[in-house]
C-alpha cells in the first residue's frame, strides 16, 4: 500500500486538504511525531501533554479523546501498521484570506503513518553523529517556546545546510549565540561532573525524550542534570555530547561549523560511558514497558 494511502483527514482516508486551511496559509497549528513500536506509542503521555499545551497556546479547541480514538481506529488496530512513525497534525481549519480568525474554528485533524528506517537510526546510535553547528539563527518567541507549532522554516533552512555539509544533524543557535537544539533533536552535554541541556524558555522545542530523560532516566541513573545556557565554547570543552528524540539517543562524535562560527573546524569525541548508560537505560525502559502493558 502506498504511503499516501496511510493518511487520514478528519477520520477519513484522504490526502486532500483545503488551500484555505490555516495550517497551510499561516502555519496555524501543531504537530506531534510519534514512535510506533510493536503496536504501542512510546511516551504517549508526554506527547498528549505537549499537544494539549500547543492547542491551548494557539487557541484551537479540540477533543483529544476524538483524536486518539481515530488514531486507534486508523492505525493502532491495524496489524500491518505495528512499526513505524505516526505524525499527527492539527490545524485551525479552513479560513478566509486575512489573519482574522474564523468563528468558530473548525480544526482539521490529520493522522499519517510512515515506515521507520530502523537500521539507519540504530547505526547512528551505535556509531554516533557528525553534527554541523549551523549559522541559521532562532528568534526568541517565549509564548511559542516549547511547543511543536507548524512554523518550521528555521529547521527547513538549517537542514539544507546540514545536507550540504554531509552531516547527520545540525545544531541551531539563538540570537545571543547560545546553542538551543538540533533541527529535530534536543541537546545534552556532559561537563564538570553533570549533564547540561539548554534552557528552552525563549525558543526551541521541549522534546518528549528530553522530558523523559530529565524527569525519569537521569534521576534513575543518579546523574545530575541542569537546564542552563550553553555556548559553542561549552560544546568544544564538553566530555560527552548526545542528541535525543523519540527515535533514541545519538552520541555526537564530530562537530563541524562554517568558518565564521569557529576557528577550529572539527572537534571529535569518543562515545562516552555516561551516554552509553543513558542509551541502555532507555532501551531497558522501552522493553519493560511492553511487559507492563
Amino acid at each position: 500500500m502506498p504511503v499516501m494511502d496511510r493518511v487520514w483527514i478528519n477520520g477519513q482516508m484522504s490526502t486532500h486538504i483545503s488551500v484555505l486551511d490555516r495550517g497551510l496559509t499561516y502555519g496555524h497549528g501543531v504537530f506531534e511525531t510519534l514512535r510506533l513500536q510493536r503496536g504501542k506509542i512510546i511516551l504517549l503521555d508526554f506527547h498528549k501533554a505537549r499537544l494539549q499545551r500547543g492547542l491551548f497556546v494557539l487557541g484551537i479547541d479540540l477533543s483529544l479523546d476524538l483524536l486518539f480514538s481515530e488514531l486507534e481506529q486508523c492505525i493502532l488496530s491495524d496489524a500491518h501498521l505495528q512499526e513505524g512513525i505516526v505524525k499527527i497534525t492539527i490545524t485551525a481549519g479552513e479560513g478566509g484570506r486575512g489573519y482574522r480568525w474564523p468563528s468558530p474554528l473548525q480544526p482539521t485533524r490529520v493522522i499519517a503513518w510512515f515506515p521507520h528506517d530502523a537500521d539507519h537510526w540504530a547505526q547512528l546510535e551505535t556509531q554516533g553523529m557528525t553534527v554541523l553547528l549551523s549559522d541559521w539563527c532562532l528568534a526568541h518567541q517565549p509564548q511559542l517556546a516549547g511547543i511543536k507549532h507548524l512554523n518550521r522554516l528555521d529547521q527547513v533552512m538549517a537542514r539544507r545546510a546540514v545536507d550540504l555539509y554531509h552531516c547527520d544533524e545540525g545544531l541551531l543557535l539563538d540570537e545571543h549565540q547560545h546553542v538551543i537544539e538540533g533541527t529535530s533533536t534536543n541537546l545534552f552535554i556532559y561537563a564538570k561532573g553533570a549533564w547540561i541541556t539548554p534552557r528552552l524558555n525563549l525558543c526551541g522545542v521541549q522534546g518528549v525524550m528530553r522530558q523523559h530523560l530529565l524527569t525519569q532516566i537521569m534521576p534513575l541513573l543518579g546523574h545530575a542534570c541542569h537546564e542552563q545556557i550553553i555556548t559553542p565554547e561549552d560544546l568544544y570543552q564538553a566530555d560527552e555530547i548526545f542528541l535525543s528524540n523519540i527515535l533514541g539517543i545519538f552520541p555526537v562524535v564530530a562537530l563541524t561549523a562554517p568558518a565564521e562560527l569557529t576557528t577550529s573546524l572539527l572537534h571529535t569525541w569518543s562515545i562516552g560511558p555516561r551516554t552509553q548508560q543513558c542509551q541502555q537505560a532507555i532501551h531497558a525502559w522501552v522493553e519493560s514497558s511492553f511487559h507492563r502493558s
